[in-house]
């Protein structure tokens, strides 16, 4: 009897663990993948951020923003410029 309600709350703090970690993995916001220069010598002024089912490129010198839709995905790539801060990107 007395290991029955052991072998209960082990399993019950197992659980608890458990669905605090899954529950923790589904609500923090992954940091945007944005690689230092060094790390793309060919496109220096690149940085880029993976969503879902994207991923966006924004070239810093000029302020030009890409969208890619998945990989394999027939869409064509949707591009704005961002011309001052504050204000719509424009097409």
């Amino acid at each position: 009897m007395r290991a029955d309600a052991y072998s209960k709350i082990v399993l019950t703090v197992i659980a608890i663990a458990l669905s605090t970690l899954a529950i923790e993995q589904v609500s923090l916001p992954r940091a945007a993948a944005t690689p230092p220069a060094a790390d793309n010598p060919k496109f220096p002024n690149i940085t880029y951020q993976y969503g879902s089912n994207s991923i966006s490129f924004f070239d810093k010198s000029t302020g030009d923003l890409w969208y890619y839709g998945a990989y394999g995905s027939e869409e064509k790539p949707q591009h704005e410029k961002l011309t001052q801060l504050g204000v719509p990107l424009e097409k």
